[in-house]
C-alpha cells in the first residue's frame, strides 16, 4: 500500500481559499501534506482522516522576524508546514469550540489580500505592460518575418491572452474576496 502521493494541482494567488479547502478535503480523505513544490504539486502522506484546518499567510516578513512570526502561530496551536512561492502554509485540528482562522479580524484579512495584490499582481502587470505589449507591436510593424518570426508571434499573442486572463481572473477575484470580508464586517 502506498503511504505516499503525489498531486498535481494548479491555484492561482487569488485561488488561496480553494487551496486551503481542497487541503483540508485531503487531509479528511486521510492524507496530509507534507510538500509543496512549484508551481503545481503537493505531496501528501497517509494519515488518519481528521478535520484539519489549512490555512495561507502571505507575510510582508524580513528574514530576522520569520522566528517570531513562526512561534506565534506555535503557541497558538498552529503546525508550521512550509513555504510556497512566498505563501507560508499551516494546519490545526479543527476545534469546534475555538476559532480555527488564523486571521479573526477584517483589517488583516484585508491587509494579506493587498499584499498579494501589490507584491504578486503589479509585477504581472508591469510584465504585460513593459515586456509583452511592446513586443506586440512590434511584430505587428515587421511585415517580412519569415517562420522563425510567425513563431515568436504565436508565442507572444499566446503570452498576451495569458497575461491579459490572468490578470483579470486575479484582480477580479481578490476584489471580490476582498469585498466579501469587507461585508462580513457589517
Amino acid at each position: 500500500m502506498k503511504n505516499k502521493k503525489m498531486i498535481c494541482r494548479f491555484f492561482t494567488i487569488a485561488d488561496y481559499k480553494d487551496e486551503e479547502e481542497f487541503l483540508m478535503q485531503q487531509h479528511s480523505k486521510g492524507w496530509k501534506l507534507i510538500k509543496m513544490i512549484p508551481p503545481c504539486f503537493y505531496t501528501f502522506e497517509k494519515c488518519q482522516p481528521e478535520n484539519y484546518v489549512y490555512q495561507l499567510d502571505f507575510p510582508d516578513l524580513k528574514q530576522s522576524d520569520k522566528k517570531s512570526y513562526l512561534k506565534l502561530f506555535e503557541d497558538c496551536g498552529w503546525e508550521y508546514l512550509g513555504e510556497c512561492i512566498n505563501w507560508i502554509y499551516f494546519r490545526k485540528l479543527d476545534d469546534h469550540n475555538v476559532e480555527s482562522f488564523i486571521f479573526s479580524d477584517t483589517q488583516s484579512k484585508t491587509d494579506m489580500i493587498d499584499r498579494v495584490l501589490k507584491r504578486r499582481m503589479l509585477p504581472l502587470g508591469i510584465i504585460l505592460l513593459c515586456c509583452i505589449i511592446p513586443q506586440l507591436f512590434r511584430i505587428f510593424e515587421n511585415d517580412d518575418q519569415g517562420i522563425l518570426g510567425y513563431i515568436m508571434s504565436a508565442l507572444f499573442i499566446v503570452l498576451f491572452i495569458f497575461y491579459v486572463y490572468l490578470l483579470l481572473h486575479c484582480g477580479l477575484k481578490l476584489k471580490q474576496l476582498k469585498e466579501e470580508i469587507e461585508n462580513e464586517s457589517y
